[in-house]
C-alpha cells in the first residue's frame, strides 16, 4: 500500500500558500484521478499556531497518512493547529 504522508504535505503547502490563507484547493486531473479535487483546510492559522493539534481526512479522524487510493478519490484534509507541539499525534 502506497503510502501519502500528510505531514509534509502540510509543510509543503503551509511555506507557501497557507502563509495567508486558510483553504486551498488542488484540482486533480481526471485523466489520472477518479476524484475532482483535494481541499486542504486550517483551523486556528498563525504564526504563533505552527503545530498540527488534529488532523482529519472526509471528517474522519487520521494519525500521519492517508492512503493513496483514498487520496485519489479526493476529499477534504483538515488540520487544527496551535501553539504548541500535539506530541501523541501522529502515534
Amino acid at each position: 500500500m502506497k503510502k501519502i504522508f500528510i505531514l509534509l504535505t502540510f509543510i509543503l503547502f503551509f511555506e507557501n500558500a497557507f502563509a495567508q490563507r486558510q483553504k486551498i484547493e488542488i484540482k486533480l486531473n481526471p485523466d489520472f484521478y477518479p476524484g475532482k479535487t483535494i481541499s486542504i483546510e486550517t483551523k486556528n492559522n498563525s504564526k504563533d499556531n505552527m503545530y498540527i493539534q488534529q488532523a482529519s481526512f472526509n471528517g474522519k479522524p487520521i494519525k500521519s497518512w492517508i492512503s493513496h487510493p483514498d487520496l485519489i478519490k479526493g476529499g477534504k484534509i483538515r488540520y487544527v493547529l496551535g501553539a504548541n507541539p500535539n506530541k501523541s499525534f501522529g502515534q
